[in-house]
């Protein structure tokens, strides 16, 4: 496990890793375990030494045993996730949109649809104002954007107009439907529309999310249900942060089918 500027093979990285997975470890502790778990031939002397600078710089604290400091690692998270977005927003797939007309993103984590709608899409070419169009099977949820992806989407609504055209309609979609609205989106249910699902337009770009059998299958479900009792929270926080599924984003430049489908949907909101 890395963290940070500390991975790799030395003492306070094999530290960094072994609190990762067992804390709070006295120094004695901590020695023995380095030589246990990964051969580690470093003096105790040495492991005091690593683990005063380690506690010097904020990453670990000791308190009756030493353990990583979470102040730290949410510094961390938060410096690689905007590093992430900087790269995101000069990457190969954006190149390729604007000298190909088109891109394909594939991507496991159901999260990582926020990143391309929000990085990805809204880091496209495009007029002050642009509507950002989302056409979907379901509302997706947006309770897991936390950090860069959350102050995003909070810009989203300030610097565009959101509209959201949803073919389900259920608990789970008013819940979903009311965040947006809270923002200053507009949401309207439509059981029957001939777009293609889960489609955002945005400027001159369209962009089709083909979701794995198995999300449509779970939101499916979830869309179901009678009741939120019966909405199995923890299930969906899975789906969306910890499982792999297979997904692809297909991104093209198409202004005129991006002009029909934003004229079409924005009639349907009388805007």
């Amino acid at each position: 496990m890395a963290f940070g500027l500390f991975a790799g093979e030395g003492t306070k990285a094999r530290i960094l890793d072994l609190l990762s997975e067992k804390y709070p470890l006295t120094t004695t502790q901590i020695h023995k375990e380095l030589e246990k778990k990964y051969s580690h031939k470093a003096s105790y002397q040495a492991v005091h030494r690593a683990l005063k600078e380690l506690i010097e710089q904020g990453v670990i604290e000791n308190a009756g045993g030493y353990f990583i400091n979470h102040a730290w690692v949410r510094k961390w998270k938060i410096a690689t996730e905007k590093l992430e977005i900087r790269l995101r927003e000069n990457s190969p797939h954006q190149k390729k949109i604007l000298e190909k007309n088109s891109t394909t993103i594939e991507f496991e984590k159901l999260i990582d649809v926020g990143k391309i709608a929000l990085v990805d899409i809204l880091s496209l070419p495009h007029e002050e104002n642009t509507p950002f169009i989302l056409l979907g099977r379901h509302i997706w949820p947006t309770m897991t954007l936390t950090g860069e992806l959350a102050k995003r989407f909070e810009r989203l609504f300030k610097e565009h107009r959101v509209y959201i055209m949803c073919e389900s309609e259920g608990p789970i979609h008013k819940l979903n439907a009311a965040a947006y609205e809270k923002k200053g989106g507009k949401v309207i249910f439509k059981p029957k529309y001939s777009y293609f699902k889960d489609t955002i337009v945005f400027g001159d770009f369209v962009a089709y999310i083909n979701f794995d059998p198995k999300v449509v299958k779970l939101f499916d479900e979830l869309s179901k249900m009678a009741g939120l009792k019966a909405f199995n929270l923890k299930e969906l926080f899975t789906a969306i942060l910890g499982t792999a599924f297979t997904n692809k984003a297909i991104i093209t430049k198409n202004s005129e089918l991006a002009e029909q489908i934003r004229s079409e949907v924005l009639e349907e909101f009388g805007a």
